[in-house]
């Protein structure tokens, strides 16, 4: 727990609040395609995006391996205390990468989509919504936006606002119901599910992550977990990015 909080130093937060003018700004994509390739990675990064070498690691692993890549960049303010606003903001962007999702399996044979942290959050909803999808990885994913906010130790400053104005955690999770990753697993069955959790995560709370695997045995689906006792939340995701194996299989 105490690495988990040293580190978390490299992946900076805040409760901005700045927000794009158009749902559209929130969201940039960056495809790179391997000559020959017939697989392809659909990228969505966790909160903050940092450090950005940790995720440039990953693409290069993919892209030296023969397979192409589509990375989508996030702006911070896509979790905010705005409940609206980032809503609406999630909605837009499960929107977008779904109907690229379509477009990508008329070049690639096989689409596998990695969600990371808070990016699990839309790769739930995307997966739900795109039956072209081979193949979801899920890396430190919580079973609910709402209840990893709220008990988690990286959005403190959001629910602090919210316990503020009077917004408790039930009426948030009504609010964020359809950003819920278990409320998105009904169209899943016929995808590979990997995911990744630890039980030292304090950030997206371990709980939360055992919550969902339970909610996808409780639909009859069977993800592949791969647990950890000790890494926590971030150096999860930095093993992930740099010495993971299995999405290559």
């Amino acid at each position: 727990m105490k690495i988990d909080k040293i580190i978390s130093a490299l992946f900076p937060s805040s409760n901005d609040k700045l927000h794009p003018k158009n749902l559209r700004d929130y969201i940039r994509e960056d495809f790179i395609q391997n000559k020959n390739s017939k697989r392809v990675y659909v990228i969505l990064p966790g909160w903050y995006q940092s450090p950005t070498w940790l995720y440039k690691i990953l693409k290069n692993r993919i892209f030296s391996r023969g397979y192409s890549y589509v990375y989508y960049s996030f702006k911070p303010e896509i979790l905010s205390t705005n409940l609206n606003l980032t809503k609406n903001g999630f909605s837009e962007i499960s929107k977008k990468v779904a109907l690229e999702i379509k477009s990508l399996k008329r070049k690639f044979s096989e689409v596998v989509l990695i969600g990371i942290s808070l990016g699990a959050v839309s790769a739930s909803m995307i997966a739900n919504k795109s039956p072209e999808l081979d193949k979801l990885v899920l890396v430190c994913p919580g079973n609910s936006l709402a209840e990893s906010l709220w008990y988690g130790t990286r959005t403190r400053d959001i629910e602090e606002d919210f316990v503020k104005r009077k917004i408790s955690l039930k009426n948030l999770k009504k609010i964020w119901k359809n950003l819920a990753p278990e409320n998105n697993l009904n169209n899943l069955h016929n995808k590979e599910i990997l995911i990744y959790i630890s039980q030292s995560d304090i950030v997206v709370p371990y709980k939360n992550g055992k919550k969902l695997i339970y909610e996808m045995k409780k639909k009859k689906l069977k993800p592949i977990v791969k647990e950890n006792k000790y890494l926590g939340h971030y150096l999860t995701i930095v093993k992930f990015c740099l010495f993971d194996r299995e999405i290559f299989k």
